[in-house]
């Protein structure tokens, strides 16, 4: 007899994030007009030509490179592109080695957390806040400590 396995209490538990529930109602507003979204993660423009183009050519050069799995971390060609412009930029020195590339912004904020966070480790966050914060924090063990910010003060944490 096979058994079925159980679904952990971590996962049990997971409220799921508030921005998949926000997706899920921008994709309804595609065959709805009666929803206007004015939601994010959603451009309203399309890219560029020349980027098009340039997808378009590099399938055309190299179909399987162009849709092949790269390093875990990410191109290097990149990563050193980024960490250049971030010196550039921002003035942050940040070797490409140290830099990883991921799916979206919630991916790196999972792994970021997995990798620095110890269950019992606390965690301090703004309200507001990016959604999903809490329910990444509480996979990773911490708990998340919550410090109101305020537009009259620029949303700025303040010294008390």
């Amino acid at each position: 007899m096979i058994k079925m396995l159980e679904i952990s209490d971590r996962a049990k538990n997971y409220k799921g994030s508030p921005i998949r529930r926000i997706m899920a109602m921008l994709e309804k507003s595609r065959t709805d007009k009666d929803i206007i979204s004015f939601g994010g993660g959603a451009p309203s423009l399309a890219p560029p030509k020349e980027l098009i183009e340039y997808v378009k050519q590099k399938l055309d050069e190299k179909p399987q490179k162009s849709t092949a799995y790269c390093s875990t971390p990410g191109l290097p060609y990149t990563r050193q592109l980024i960490s250049e412009n971030l010196k550039d930029e921002e003035d942050i020195d940040i070797p490409a080695d140290d830099i990883i590339i991921t799916a979206g912004g919630t991916e790196g904020l999972y792994v970021t957390l997995q990798t620095l966070v110890n269950p019992g480790d606390e965690v301090i966050t703004t309200d507001p806040s990016y959604l999903g914060y809490d329910e990444a924090i509480k996979l990773a063990g911490g708990k998340e400590i919550n410090v109101p910010i305020y537009w009259q003060e620029k949303f700025q944490i303040l010294e008390e």
